[in-house]
């Protein structure tokens, strides 16, 4: 099982447990930089109340597990990873999907130096999950001034 299918089944998982509820999505949002980030916001759209949301995201979810190792000795991953399932709650499944999203779109180490984040969201109605990505930058404008004359030059770090 590679890292896409890893995610498929997992999202399955997941809008299983959404669409029994009648959610119409999830959406998590996460933010970090200086080397540290995470969830900021976690939302269950589609119901009652907001409570109904925060109890849903306790349902247990079995989550599929895919463990890959190094193979030393033969210098690469190793082509038979390890497939088993844990019981998760909803919101560590989601979270979960959601760190497996940023991987995929490359987006890992997000987190460092400007740092960067985003919104991730499940819609129910077309089994659908989007990764909307931000990474914030650091820009640098140096002036020097000599016998009244300015030069501005931009230099991006």
């Amino acid at each position: 099982m590679n890292s896409q299918q890893e995610f498929e089944v997992n999202k399955a998982a997941i809008l299983e447990v959404l669409r029994s509820a009648g959610a119409t999505a999830a959406v998590v949002e996460y933010d970090g930089s200086g080397d540290s980030g995470g969830v900021e916001l976690m939302e269950i759209n589609g119901l009652a109340s907001r409570e109904l949301g925060n109890a849903l995201r306790q349902t247990p979810v079995a989550e599929t597990v895919v463990k890959r190792r190094w193979d030393a000795a033969a210098g690469r991953m190793d082509p038979e990873p390890t497939v088993t399932t844990r019981a998760s709650t909803l919101e560590v499944a989601l979270e979960n999907l959601l760190w497996m999203a940023v991987a995929l779109a490359s987006r890992s180490g997000w987190e460092n130096d400007g740092g960067g984040g985003g919104t991730f969201t499940v819609d129910v109605k077309t089994g659908i999950a989007t990764l909307e990505h931000y990474d914030n930058y650091v820009d640098v404008v140096h002036t020097n001034w000599s016998d009244g004359e300015t030069a501005v030059a931009e230099k991006e770090l």
